[in-house]
């Protein structure tokens, strides 16, 4: 069994101007399959905190439904565009409620979805993934940046297809994975090390034992007074940690 602990926080900069905040995570568990998501909304695009919710929900409830013909499916690519095209017409729903384009809801995706001894992962644009195998807090997906500084890919882009990173394999020795997106990789991811920060495997570890509530209270508070306060971006982290 896995144990979720989950966090999302408003940046300064839409602390100031009373924007909500356009980072979002989610978590479903059905069918034997336990899977957590997290988008970062464009900053660029005014409505992309629907966008981040409408996929994290999305690429959540269709991979409870097709783990299996998504992972005994040898031939990425068409994965990745099945993928794509239940995303995009999820948008288009949204589009259509929302009135507006379906680029002012562009968002990063960042998902894992766990059965039995398999996973499936997916990041598009950037944030960071990592897992946790015997002790050492690993590095999964990297963040992708654009050409220019500054810019990323998103769900909404001509080329998501191609951009998507997707991997696939066993869970036998892993003991978690973690999400986090470009706001709070800033605080607890080293770039120049290539290493997330100590506490983060802390944050694990304490999860696989302590109740979530807890956790999670204390996730927040760090979030609110110290990560928050080191970039004016939203922050967000998603883990999911057996369960001792």
């Amino acid at each position: 069994m896995w144990n979720i602990i989950q966090c999302a926080v408003k940046g300064r900069s839409h602390e100031k101007v009373n924007m909500p905040c356009q980072d979002k995570t989610y978590a479903l568990f059905e069918n034997d399959v336990q899977t957590i998501a997290l988008a970062d909304g464009a900053g660029s695009a005014k409505l992309s905190h629907f966008g981040a919710e409408t996929v994290t929900r999305c690429i959540c409830e269709e991979m409870v439904q097709k783990f299996d013909d998504y992972f005994n499916n040898e031939d990425g690519m068409t994965v990745k565009q099945q993928m794509i095209e239940v995303i995009e017409k999820r948008l288009e729903q949204t589009a259509k409620q929302q009135e507006c384009d379906m680029i002012d809801l562009a968002s990063t995706l960042l998902f894992v979805a766990i059965k039995d001894n398999k996973f499936i992962m997916a990041h598009i644009g950037d944030g960071i993934i990592g897992y946790l195998k015997q002790d050492e807090l690993k590095i999964a997906t990297h963040p992708m940046n654009g050409e220019f500084i500054n810019t990323t890919v998103f769900t909404t882009s001509m080329d998501v297809v191609r951009e998507t990173r997707l991997i696939k394999g066993g869970v036998e020795e892993i003991k978690g994975f973690v999400l986090m997106s470009d706001g709070t990789e800033s605080s607890l991811y080293n770039k120049k090390d290539d290493k997330f920060a100590d506490v983060v495997k802390k944050i694990m570890k304490m999860s696989m034992k302590s109740e979530i509530k807890i956790v999670e209270k204390q996730l927040k508070q760090s979030f609110e007074n110290v990560v928050s306060k080191a970039t004016v971006d939203d922050c967000s982290m998603i883990m999911i940690v057996r369960r001792r």
